[in-house]
């Protein structure tokens, strides 16, 4: 494996820029707008393997430095978490404590390190104590960040440390880097009379996206993502803010800016987390004001109704999709059913039926 010193900053531009230069003016523009960690650079690498099929050799081997840092990031996070509540005595087991002692002495200098076979035993050895792994439900997501595919990645750990590793599309769909700038990606859809698209990734700072939203494209689609996972969280830097709060609020900031003839999508995301994390805490720790149980269905019709809301008091329309961005199964389905959306359809979208 090699050094984790791969510059990461222009990972999102070659793996995704657009091969075909000969495209002026696509018929539609999607522009992809969301907190971060909302999930729209996933809904992006999404398209992208829908459209371009898999990531070539040379985009692959720039991602392997990525998956393998997130890996190490997140077993390094909750043994720091496990350190500042002064769990790790209780692991009693000698070896265990000075595995954790060696990776958090690695990760202070992490990015200009080769990782070794050393290294990535401790990892192993950490993720199968029992302790450890049971810790994750008890770490506090606010003060700690955790990737939502930490464990993914560290039960993975054995196939990651194999010199001759290749992420898989499944790896591909789970790895986290920071979006900074736009993003794009040019795509044909099948069986559309406007066949040549521009997808834009618009970044995680919503103060640009008025940039974007002032575009020129025939067409446009606003796909806003929101993760439903959010709900008990606080903004990042800002632990006064909910994040799902705020991603009503920057909703409702948007609709005032998007021209009315501009359809809009509503992305639910990270269904799968949310029904997971319904099971521990309710949905009343956000809205207080919710009656309803907490299974999946009703809480995310209870938060779909709440965007809802705000788009009737603009008089606006929209469409809203309950959906795992990483599940690429049922990804196809979900984009038929976006472009499919009348509003969208009227303005030459359809697939003609």
């Amino acid at each position: 494996m090699g050094s984790l010193s791969t510059k990461l900053s222009g990972e999102n531009r070659n793996v995704n820029e657009n091969p075909h230069n000969d495209i002026v003016q696509p018929d539609l523009g999607i522009l992809l707008l969301g907190l971060p960690l909302s999930g729209k650079s996933t809904i992006f690498r999404q398209l992208t393997l829908l459209h371009k099929g898999e990531y070539d050799e040379e985009s692959l081997k720039m991602l392997t430095p990525v998956i393998v840092h997130n890996t190490l990031t997140s077993i390094c996070n909750i043994l720091q978490f496990l350190t500042d509540s002064n769990s790790l005595n209780l692991l009693e087991d000698p070896q265990t404590s000075d595995d954790a002692r060696t990776l958090l002495e690695f990760e202070k200098n992490i990015s200009e390190k080769r990782v070794s076979d050393d290294i990535w035993d401790c990892i192993e050895r950490l993720w199968a104590n029992k302790l450890i792994r049971q810790s994750v439900d008890k770490l506090d997501h606010n003060e700690y960040f955790l990737l939502d595919s930490a464990c993914y990645f560290l039960d993975n750990v054995s196939r990651m440390r194999d010199p001759f590793y290749k992420p898989n599309n499944n790896d591909v769909m789970r790895y986290y880097i920071r979006t900074t700038g736009f993003h794009e990606l040019n795509i044909n859809l099948k069986n559309q009379n406007k066949s040549t698209v521009k997808v834009l990734d618009c970044g995680s700072d919503h103060r640009r996206w008025v940039h974007a939203l002032n575009s020129r494209f025939r067409e446009k689609v606003v796909v806003f993502c929101v993760s439903l996972s959010d709900y008990n969280l606080m903004r990042y830097r800002d632990q006064h803010t909910n994040r799902l709060h705020f991603s009503l609020t920057l909703f409702e900031s948007l609709l005032k800016k998007i021209d009315e003839n501009v359809p809009i999508v509503l992305l639910l995301n990270k269904v799968d987390l949310f029904k997971q994390k319904l099971e521990k805490i309710s949905l009343k720790v956000c809205f207080p004001d919710y009656e309803g149980s907490d299974v999946v269905e009703e809480a995310c019709q209870f938060i779909r109704q709440k965007f809802e809301v705000l788009s009737e008091i603009e008089g606006r329309e929209i469409h809203s999709f309950v959906t795992c961005a990483i599940d690429l199964e049922s990804s196809g389905t979900l984009w038929e059913n976006i472009l499919g959306c009348s509003s969208i359809s009227e303005g030459g979208f359809s697939d003609g039926e």
